[in-house]
């Protein structure tokens, strides 16, 4: 019998049987009476930090800020944008009318003033994503009008703005 490892997601066999692949689709064998072993490719590609979307990173900000609201009441004021949420033609549509969805929003603001800026916003992004030049105009011009905006990669980062925002440890 050959010494090939198998994944614990795949179920056919390979000699006599069907060839399978696990949930990653990496080619892997199992044999009767074996115990299953996670596939070497599986184990390498799991080991890589997932990578969130913007939407999965504003919601663990909002979720933070509910969580915080007893320490800082000023969170209930907190917006986010719908520029990341995936509608239908027709709620975009409506959307965009009413000024809930514009190109290059960014996609969290607290209208609270604090250490002599007007109000706080952050173009939020995924680790790895890359700010638009129209996004960084667009914060350039809220920058422009006695804004602090920010840029942050990730919910924890955005969380670390806040923080620093509202206790006035921007500087």
């Amino acid at each position: 019998m050959n010494n090939l490892s198998s994944c614990y997601q795949c179920k056919y066999f390979e000699n006599g049987a069907v060839l399978s692949r696990c949930a990653k689709f990496h080619k892997v064998i199992k044999y009767k009476n074996q115990k299953p072993e996670k596939h070497k490719l599986c184990l390498r590609s799991e080991e890589k930090e997932e990578i969130k979307s913007e939407y999965q990173e504003q919601v663990d900000v909002f979720k933070w800020a509910e969580s915080r609201a007893e320490q800082f009441p000023e969170l209930r004021f907190l917006e986010g944008s719908l520029n990341g949420v995936r509608l239908q033609l027709g709620q975009v549509v409506k959307a965009k009318r009413a000024g809930c969805i514009k190109k290059d929003r960014p996609d969290i603001h607290l209208p609270i003033m604090r250490g002599g800026y007007a109000s706080l916003f952050i173009e939020l992004k995924k680790k790895g994503g890359e700010v638009r030049d129209g996004q960084k105009e667009y914060l350039l011009g809220l920058q422009n009008y006695g804004n602090y905006c920010a840029i942050c990669y990730g919910a924890d980062a955005a969380i670390s703005t806040i923080i620093k925002y509202l206790t006035e440890k921007l500087r």
